[in-house]
């Protein structure tokens, strides 16, 4: 299963469904104009599917027979290929050749990360806050290229709703870029990071999930610890403070 603020989608068997926001193709459904679906609905032309990452706008499928097909907002070259800017989204799925080969595929806002074969982070879309990891910020490069500056090997990536995105090595430390809310002690806090810094959190960490502004991390003891934006009370410590910039244990029950 896979959710946004908007859509989810979900894989039963080797099919795919998805339901919700279709503003933007979100669904895969080829339907144009845009309205919204309460109903859970196949994308079409996708034929068997191995595994599924949901972005805000755009949505990437593994096929089991090696390809990646994408489909929704391309706005930003998020959904990898050269369409940046055209006129209407991608409606129905479509090959996308450069990210053939990636696995653990993650897609954020406007941009999208996946591991190469040598367990490096690649990262595409958009690039105004840092959010590819390439040492600069601004523009859509393409075609998909590595994040600069990780440690190697990495075993997971996951792209934020917003503007960052982190990563897991295989020691377990944790490194995060683009524009996110935690006190390193190397970066201004809330400014753009277009090189990755590794996040302090005081266990090993096991897996970890990006949100709109905010992240969670699960260590290896089963404590689950929260960082960022915590407006709305999202990181789950009891308050609603604008943001928290230390991972902090959420005390679950």
């Amino acid at each position: 299963v896979g959710m946004t603020g908007f859509s989810g989608c979900a894989l039963t068997a080797s099919t795919l469904q998805c339901w919700g926001y279709d503003h933007y193709g979100e669904l895969g459904t080829g339907v144009w104009p845009p309205r919204d679906e309460p109903s859970p609905q196949s994308p079409v032309g996708l034929g068997a599917v191995t595994s599924v990452a949901v972005g805000t706008y755009t949505s990437c499928a593994h096929l089991t027979d090696g390809t990646v097909k994408c489909w929704g907002m391309d706005w930003y070259g998020q959904l990898g290929d050269d369409r940046l800017l055209e006129a209407g989204p991608q409606t129905p799925p479509t090959t996308i050749p450069a990210l053939a080969g990636l696995s653990r595929i993650s897609m954020g806002g406007t941009f999208g990360c996946g591991l190469d074969a040598s367990q490096a982070v690649v990262c595409w879309g958009s690039n105004l806050s840092g959010e590819l990891g390439r040492g600069s910020l601004g523009g859509y490069p393409f075609p998909p290229g590595p994040v600069v500056g990780l440690p190697d090997p990495i075993v997971s990536v996951s792209a934020g709703n917003t503007s960052f995105a982190c990563a897991l090595t295989s020691k377990r430390s944790l490194w995060c870029w683009g524009t996110f809310f935690v006190d390193t002690g190397q970066t201004t806090v809330g400014s753009p990071q277009p090189s990755p810094v590794e996040v302090p959190v005081a266990t090993t960490i096991a897996q970890v999930a990006v949100g709109d502004g905010h992240a969670c991390a699960l260590a290896s003891d089963h404590s689950v610890w929260c960082w960022g934006a915590n407006n709305t009370g999202q990181l789950g410590l009891g308050t609603t403070s604008p943001s928290e910039l230390t991972p902090s244990r959420v005390m679950i029950q």
